[in-house]
This record gives C-alpha cells, sequence and structure tokens, in this order.
C-alpha cells in the first residue's frame, strides 16, 4: 500500500480533526458555568462558609488555567481587553465584559476601579453598571477599530489539546466525574449494539440477498421488495416505540425484552453480561433488521448489474448453469462492496443506535448526551463530539483499505 495515500488520507484527516477539536473546544468555553466555582462546590467551599472564599477561588482559577488566553490569537475591538480571562476577581471581570460591550475603554474601566479601590469594597452594589458610572463619571469611546493580538502557545486551548493526548480529558460539570470514564462506560452499551447487530447483519443480510438474487421473480422476492420500501420510508424511532409498546410491556401480552429490569451486581460477572445481552437485545434486533434488509437488497441489485455484463453471457455460452455462475462468479464480486458499505455506514448506524437507546432507556452514548445537553455538561458533550468526529474518520480509511484488499480492481488514489 501506497505511502502517498497515507500522506493524503492524514492530510485530509488532520484538518478536519482540528477544526473539529477547535468547535468542541469552544462550545465548552462558552458556557456561561464557572468552572473553578463548581470545582470549589464539588469540595463543599462556598462563599457563605469561608471567609477566605476569594482567595480559595482565584488558587482554584489560576490552577484550572482559566486565566490564560484561550487561544493562540484575538482579533477584538480595541475598547476591549485582550484577555478578559486574566482578571481573577469574577465580579471585576463581569463588569469590564459588560461595560467594553457598551464602548467603554476596559484601560478606563480597570484605572477607575483601582482608583475607587472598588476591589475591597464591601458593597456589592459599588460594582453594578449603573452605579460604576455613576460614580466614575465614565465616558463611551468612540473610536472603534480591531487589534489583533498574538498569545502564543501559553493558551488555554493548547493546554487542552497536550491534555487530551494525555488521556487528561477534565471533569464533568455536573458530578465531577472524570470525562473519560463517564465516556467509557457509556461507550461500552453503544459498541456492544453496533458490534452484535453488525455481526447478525453480515449472516443474515448476505443470506437474504443471496436468496433475493437467486430468485428475483419470486413471490418472496416480492414481498420482501415491499417490506424493504416499507421499511426505508418508516423512521426508526417509530418502529422503535412500536417495538417498545408490543414487544417490552405486558399491555399486549407480547413481553419479549425486559428493557426495565434493574442490576444491582458485580461488573462483568456472568449476571451481569446477561443483563447486558437482555438490555441491548431489543435495539439489536431491530437494527440488524433493518440493515439486513439493506443489505439484502444491495446483494440482490449488485448480481442483477454483474450478470448483466458480457462474461456472463460468454460463460452461459460454455455450458454453465445459472446455479454455476452465480455460486463462482458473481456471489463474491456482489457480496465484496457490502462491507466497505457497512462501514461506511457506521456513523448513521451509530446515530441510529443513539436514538434507540433513548426509546429502551440503554445507558449508552445517546442517553449520556442527551443528559449530558439537559444539565448543560459541555465537557462531556464536546468530548462526544470529538470522538464521534475521529471514530467516523477512521471509519472511513478502514472501509476504503478493506475495499482495496477485497477487490484488486480498486486502487488507492
Amino acid at each position: 500500500m501506497r505511502i502517498a495515500w497515507w500522506v493524503k488520507r492524514l492530510v485530509i484527516g488532520i484538518p478536519t480533526i482540528l477544526v473539529t477539536s477547535v468547535v468542541a473546544f469552544f462550545m465548552m468555553r462558552s458556557s456561561p458555568q464557572d468552572e473553578a466555582s463548581l470545582s470549589l462546590e464539588r469540595k463543599g467551599v462556598v462563599p457563605d462558609r469561608f471567609e477566605n472564599y476569594a482567595a480559595l477561588y482565584e488558587a482554584a482559577y489560576r490552577s484550572l488555567d482559566l486565566h490564560k488566553p484561550i487561544f493562540y490569537f484575538s482579533i477584538l475591538p480595541n475598547t476591549h481587553h485582550p484577555n478578559i480571562r486574566s482578571i481573577d476577581n469574577p465580579q471585576i471581570r463581569n463588569l469590564v465584559r459588560t461595560l467594553t460591550a457598551m464602548h467603554y475603554h476596559y484601560q478606563e474601566v480597570l484605572g477607575q476601579v483601582l482608583k475607587q479601590r472598588l476591589v475591597d469594597a464591601n458593597d456589592p452594589a459599588d460594582l453594578q453598571v449603573e452605579v460604576f458610572i455613576q460614580k466614575t463619571g465614565l465616558e463611551p469611546s468612540t473610536v472603534h477599530f480591531p487589534v489583533f493580538t498574538w498569545h502564543g502557545r501559553d493558551n488555554q486551548y493548547h493546554l487542552w489539546i497536550g491534555k487530551l493526548l494525555r488521556l487528561e480529558w477534565g471533569t464533568s460539570f455536573h458530578d465531577g466525574i472524570p470525562v473519560l470514564r463517564k465516556i467509557s462506560k457509556a461507550l461500552g452499551w453503544t459498541v456492544g449494539i453496533i458490534s452484535f447487530s453488525l455481526m447478525l447483519t453480515l449472516v443474515m443480510g448476505i443470506s437474504l440477498g443471496i436468496v433475493l438474487a437467486r430468485w428475483p421473480q419470486s413471490l418472496f422476492s416480492k414481498i420482501m421488495d415491499l417490506i424493504i420500501g416499507l421499511s426505508f420510508a418508516t423512521p426508526s424511532f417509530w418502529l422503535a416505540s412500536m417495538m417498545l409498546v408490543f414487544f417490552c410491556t405486558d399491555v399486549f401480552g407480547l413481553k419479549l425484552f425486559h428493557v426495565n429490569r434493574l442490576f444491582f451486581g458485580t461488573t462483568w460477572s456472568i449476571s451481569f453480561i446477561w443483563y447486558f445481552l437482555e438490555k441491548i437485545a431489543p435495539a439489536v434486533v431491530l437494527l440488524t433488521t433493518i440493515e439486513s434488509l439493506f443489505v439484502g437488497k444491495m446483494i440482490q441489485s449488485k448480481y442483477i448489474e454483474l450478470s448483466q455484463q458480457p462474461f456472463v453471457t460468454a460463460l452461459r455460452a460454455k455450458g454453465l448453469s445459472l446455479y454455476s455462475i452465480f455460486r463462482h462468479h458473481l456471489l463474491k464480486p456482489a457480496i465484496s462492496p457490502i462491507f466497505t458499505s457497512m462501514l461506511q455506514n457506521l456513523p448513521q448506524a451509530i446515530a441510529g443506535s443513539l436514538i434507540l437507546e433513548l426509546v429502551f432507556n440503554i445507558p449508552g452514548m445517546g442517553r449520556l448526551i442527551l443528559d449530558s445537553l439537559r444539565m448543560a455538561d459541555w465537557p462531556v458533550v464536546s468530548m462526544i463530539l470529538l470522538s464521534l468526529s475521529i471514530f467516523t474518520m477512521w471509519a472511513f480509511i478502514f472501509a476504503d483499505v478493506l475495499l482495496y484488499k477485497l477487490d484488486p480492481r480498486v486502487k488507492l488514489a
């Protein structure tokens, strides 16, 4: 395999990952929640109980590197502070941010703060915008122009990337649990659903495709065409909801799956493995059914396309039967693209499994994403976004490599 192909893939993939990482990082940093105060609160440090809370907050703020610039550079109006996060005091920081948004110059605001000694003021009303403007008599700036500031590598994004490479993904805003632990725990459920559904899809889909390709005009083939068309037109979440009502409850007396059972034993014991399989069973069955219909239809279409090639006519002229041609000359070329197609559709399969996890109450990535979004747990959300982006890129690369290995006619460009 040519090295140039890998270089080309990396040249295309790495910028995609970097852009995704920037989006994930700024999404996390745009959260209105104060990470320093949340860190102290999880330790039981609150302003009402500690007289030196301001000093503790400043220490936590700096230990988390929140005082450093957020990125390598910034382009801001001349009235704005080039690094507003360098101000440790949250009240003064919010005051400066508010006044600069109203076109007051940040240097004049900070000068008045020091002049009036508002840092040590006992009355928090002194730091309110209206009171501050009345006391200081500041006037908004009338000259505005953009200013480019280079902050260098000592910034939050650069440090964040370094921590990611060391598998230090931070902690959850909600419960303080390490993000890597939460994602790893949820990922096990999602990987289980995807893995079992892929294995079953290969067996059932290829078997169905062989039957449809061998007897394309049979009654069974026509019935399956109707079912395949209906499955493509029906949203997966609706099918999951119907499956939940009919086969996961006692309403109609057809309870085949137990989705609401709780487990209190030891992780990875025999009982937990049985609980795991029982929990993911409805999602696996539904995903396998939908994907098997898709794979079977693809094999049938590929067979029809190949059967019209001139070499098939030549083989027929030599006296070979249709069954012999199908088995020895058409089956493998018809099945080979299925593997790469399934890998390329793996991100869509993951998206489908996330929806099914919500319907069937499975504690996988889908449930984690929903809970994190509802609780504004942005460190978890951003890392899930970045992880799925990396996984998608490698799925496409692996699909291309597999197609190259299975089909010698394919060349890596």
